[in-house]
């Protein structure tokens, strides 16, 4: 059968399954489709350190500043350490006593006692310092043996003291006189002496032989010093 002249072509059928196109017009557009796309889950990173427990952080120590003064501004303080030292004994100075020409002064002072050790006197009259006095050659482990045996046996030692004259044009004399005693107080050894303390002398000496019972130097705890001091 033919088809009749002017009537318009018949459109052909879609296949099924697939959508009808749209039709175009002049001016229309084609419309590309835009393809969904699925996010990729993100990736989360744990390392050892954010799991480890935070240390806390402990507020710095403030420091209180040293008030400065003005002869010390700037200087820091620094410590010093205390050095153990054995020293000689220095004699501690006395009031000093005045004297005149042929005048005697006559001193005495009690001093502690140690054997074998230079005890500080420190007596002044005029120029002269009596500065010390050391007592030797006491009784030996022998000595004491043989005073167990005889308590009245005796022993001399020597009482040696140091003196300084400054007048460097006259000469004093000196009586001195050394007494041991017990810590009651009791005499138990002595001695005495005169001697020339010579002019300018500095730290020289003058010995006095002291005598007692040798039982008796184990019982001294104190010392007795007199001087008659004349300057000539």
């Amino acid at each position: 059968s033919g088809t009749s002249p002017g009537a318009p072509a018949a459109s052909p059928t879609p296949a099924p399954g697939n959508p009808t196109p749209a039709p175009r017009g002049s001016g229309d557009a084609v419309a590309t489709p835009v393809p969904e796309v699925t996010p990729e889950p993100e990736e989360l990173t744990v390392t050892v350190s954010d799991l480890a427990t935070p240390t806390p952080v402990l507020p710095k120590p403030t420091r209180t500043p040293l008030p400065e003064s003005s002869s010390s501004a700037g200087v820091r303080p620094t410590s010093t350490a205390t050095e153990s030292r054995t020293t000689e004994k220095t004699p501690e100075t006395k009031k000093k006593h005045e004297i005149l020409p042929g005048e005697t002064k006559k001193v005495e002072t009690r001093i502690s006692f140690s054997p074998e050790e230079r005890l500080p006197i420190g007596i002044v009259v005029g120029d002269v310092l009596v500065e010390s006095v050391e007592v030797k050659d006491l009784p030996d482990e022998g000595d004491l043996e043989k005073a167990a045996k005889d308590e009245s046996r005796t022993h001399k030692a020597t009482a040696v003291f140091r003196y300084t004259n400054d007048d460097k044009d006259r000469d004093y004399k000196c009586r001195y006189e050394l007494v041991l005693l017990s810590a009651s107080g009791e005499e138990l050894i002595k001695g005495e002496r005169t001697a020339t303390q010579n002019s300018g002398e500095k730290s020289d000496t003058n010995k006095v032989s002291i005598v007692g019972r040798a039982l008796d130097y184990q019982r001294v705890k104190r010392a007795l010093v007199r001087l008659e001091i004349k300057k000539d």
